[in-house]
């Protein structure tokens, strides 16, 4: 039986390394992409490789078209046709609870550039490759309860967020004729890197507002994201997975 495959941007740490090896897990050979994080990736593709299945890493930024068309191609050409494509690249504001009256144009455009710009920019190559191959596929974009809630972590990561619910819902009516799938999966708080810039005590304050009473970890995350990829009659819907925090 012929593998299905997957790539996965920002693949390389974090909540994209748990997608990708949950994937793996399941047998599904993977492409990670990554922009800055070489020594991750490597480790990630010899983690990948231990389960079994074909494993690329792809370096290009999102936000570029000519880096994603030739990432696109290149995980085509060296997997094969793609059933799957998660967009987990994005970033933080770096100034968490930054006033909006504050940021600059730069804090601004750095943030929407990979978050917004980069879900549209893959989503677009990948999604003419499967129309062209008649791939009846599916797509999970990684947004946030930042996108469906007042964001604390600033606005134009708030904003940067509710635009991938919409992109979400766009690219559903568009690609359902073809048979594609395009769910989203919105983290509350997750143990990762990006948290660790969080005051210790204010992810306490937000475990304890939590029904659950504990802060997702990434692979509460990509078991929720592998689920959602494989559920044949679901499309255009956002799933929470914030311990009940936010309920929508």
């Amino acid at each position: 039986v012929e593998k299905m495959n997957v790539l996965v941007t920002g693949g390389a740490k974090g909540i994209g390394q748990a997608i990708s090896l949950e994937f793996a897990a399941h047998g599904v050979n993977v492409a990670i992409n990554y922009s800055k994080s070489e020594k991750q990736a490597e480790e990630t593709i010899a983690k990948l490789e231990k389960l079994g299945v074909k494993a690329i890493a792809i370096k290009a930024d999102v936000s570029k078209e000519d880096q994603v068309k030739k990432m696109v191609e290149r995980a085509w050409t060296e997997l094969g046709p793609l059933e799957f494509l998660v967009n987990n690249s994005g970033i933080y504001a770096e100034t968490p609870g930054k006033p909006f009256y504050e940021l600059t144009s730069e804090e601004w455009d750095t943030v929407m550039n990979v978050n917004t710009k980069g879900t549209w920019l893959v989503s677009k190559y990948v999604a003419a490759k499967m129309i062209e191959g008649k791939v009846k596929g599916s797509i999970v974009n990684i947004s946030s309860i930042a996108g469906l809630d007042a964001a604390r972590a600033g606005a134009h990561y708030g904003a940067s967020k509710a635009a991938v619910i919409s992109l979400t819902k766009s690219f559903c009516n568009e690609m359902g004729k073809h048979g594609i799938r395009v769910n989203s999966i919105a983290p509350g708080a997750v143990m990762t890197e990006m948290m660790a810039r969080v005051p210790p005590e204010k992810n306490e304050h937000m475990r304890l507002e939590t029904p659950l009473q504990k802060l997702s970890t990434t692979e509460d995350i990509a078991k929720a994201v592998y689920a959602l990829a494989n559920l044949s009659n679901v499309s255009g819907q956002t799933l929470i997975v914030d311990g009940g925090r936010l309920k929508h």
